[in-house]
């Protein structure tokens, strides 16, 4: 099985309501498609700033602070929130703190969805290099489709001793890695346009040019999308320095508490399935919304909890997408609780593949929908 950093990447870049970590004055640090697009940022504008607060509710959110400081969460608070316009919106808020080693309260993950019309936005992948640059931390190039690299940052020039704009244009990306590590990277790059989901490698090397030495690095290898007609058009590579971050302690450690967060006080349910069809584990609102313990969902197939008449088609995708033939689906399913009531759902389903790109499992998550919605 992957690491929790990789599903939580695969769950918050696919998930149908806003998330972002945030520091403890709203201060946003990272933040996910959605959580963008309900406050109507752009990607310049949005990381490093505060999303506007009106007056009525800044009473209350230092309420919320004092209740993250003494260590609970809060789960769909309905508030009145803004958006960069000024025009106002209702949402249900929750809320996870994070602590420093120290027991000081650094921050949360914070989970919104709007609530005025019910919709959820369907913007479930990456568009553009936004999300890329605020997950980065030191290295981050993007090459063509081909592996050929056009652009490097600044900060990874200089993590890497190479400067010169010549050489670092149409080198192929495997080149900024050690020799042992390239192979790899080159069958990373041959998955991704085929499954468009992230990769990640957490025990890898970039070579440092100037001193001939290895860089201990986590990576992440993305598929960046043309807006216009959602094809791949580019690839991205994100690395991160092995070493502690000096506001957030270590990376690992944050990206871990980002994941426990989500996958347990994250407004919506959430169940992990096998590639045998077996749901192996799940959150509290699933197993509240389905009526079952967690280890009973252990002992069955996620096939028993689905309507006789929507099973063969449910089957038919979530073949396909053991198979490797699609990375990910969004489909309206009916599903039966153990008291025997019909729940109509929504579902959006991704594949976790292993280190060697062959699926894993897929990670689910279930929203309610209205009887009317179902179509």
């Amino acid at each position: 099985m992957q690491t929790e950093r990789d599903e939580m990447r695969i769950m918050v870049d696919h998930a149908p309501l806003g998330i972002a970590l945030l520091d403890k004055n709203r201060r946003v640090l990272r933040c996910n498609p959605t959580f963008r697009e309900i406050y109507g940022w752009n990607e310049e504008d949005i990381v490093g700033r505060t999303p506007p607060l009106p007056e009525s509710q800044r009473e209350s959110w230092a309420g919320l602070i004092e209740h993250l400081q003494s260590g609970k969460s809060f789960v769909n608070i309905e508030t009145l929130r803004a958006r960069k316009d000024g025009s106002r919106f209702y949402a249900r808020i929750s809320g996870s703190p994070i602590f420093s080693h120290s027991a000081v309260l650094i921050g949360l993950v914070g989970f919104i969805a709007r609530t005025d019309d019910g919709r959820h936005s369907d913007l479930l992948e990456l568009k553009n290099l936004e999300s890329l640059v605020q997950s980065s931390s030191e290295f981050m190039c993007v090459a063509q489709l081909d592996g050929r690299t056009f652009f490097l940052n600044d900060a990874g020039k200089d993590m890497i001793g190479l400067s010169d704009e010549a050489e670092i244009n149409d080198m192929p990306l495997e080149r900024f890695f050690d020799y042992e590590d390239q192979d790899r990277i080159k069958e990373i790059l041959r998955l991704l346009p085929l499954q468009r989901i992230g990769l990640s490698s957490q025990t890898i090397h970039l070579k440092q040019f100037q001193t001939g030495g290895r860089i201990a690095v986590s990576c992440s290898f993305h598929v960046i999308s043309d807006p216009l007609t959602q094809e791949p058009s580019s690839l991205a590579c994100v690395a991160k320095s092995s070493g502690p971050d000096d506001a957030w302690g270590q990376e690992d450690r944050c990206d871990e508490e980002v994941f426990r967060a989500f996958f347990h006080n994250a407004p919506i349910a959430i169940v992990l399935v096998d590639t045998a069809g077996g749901p192996f584990e799940s959150n509290a609102l699933f197993q509240e919304m389905l009526g079952y313990e967690v280890e009973e969902l252990r002992q069955m197939r996620f096939g028993q909890l689905v309507h006789p008449e929507d099973s063969p088609a449910g089957r038919k995708l979530f073949l396909s997408l053991m198979e490797g033939k699609i990375g990910r689906y969004q489909v309206n399913k009916r599903l039966v609780s153990r008291n025997g009531e019909v729940l109509f759902t929504k579902m959006t389903v991704a594949l976790m593949r292993d280190r060697e790109g062959k699926p894993s499992y897929a990670i689910s998550m279930v929203e309610r929908v209205a009887q009317g919605s179902m179509r």
